[in-house]
């Protein structure tokens, strides 16, 4: 199970509520601590600490990171998660775009990277 706080933040970075920096500082100082945390937890770390690297050495964008993971997080969470009041539904990833969440709160389809 990965932790409301950590994929909190992992769907603001995804719907692009803050940047890439912003993910990156608050990932570098817990980063030891999730590796001591379940297993979907390491594997979401794993995939954005390579994602920063190969963002830094222009192998990917930063689109493809959004995107996998998103991907990994309609993977990896329940029929729906709740964030706050928002609820966060594993099913039909294609049907809500990251600008139709800005600013709502309610039950939204899977997360769209844009």
């Amino acid at each position: 199970m990965i932790d409301a706080t950590f994929l909190e933040i992992i769907y603001k970075y995804i719907t692009g509520h803050i940047s890439l920096e912003e993910l990156e500082k608050w990932i570098v100082p817990r980063a030891p601590y999730i590796y001591e945390s379940s297993h979907a937890e390491r594997e979401l770390l794993g995939k954005i600490e390579l994602g920063l690297i190969e963002i830094k050495e222009e192998i990917i964008a930063e689109s493809d990171l959004k995107k996998e993971l998103s991907r990994f997080l309609c993977k990896n969470i329940g029929p729906s998660t709740s964030l706050g009041e928002t609820i966060i539904s594993s099913k039909d990833i294609a049907t809500t775009s990251a600008k139709d969440l800005s600013g709502e709160k309610g039950k939204i389809s899977c997360i769209k990277a844009y």
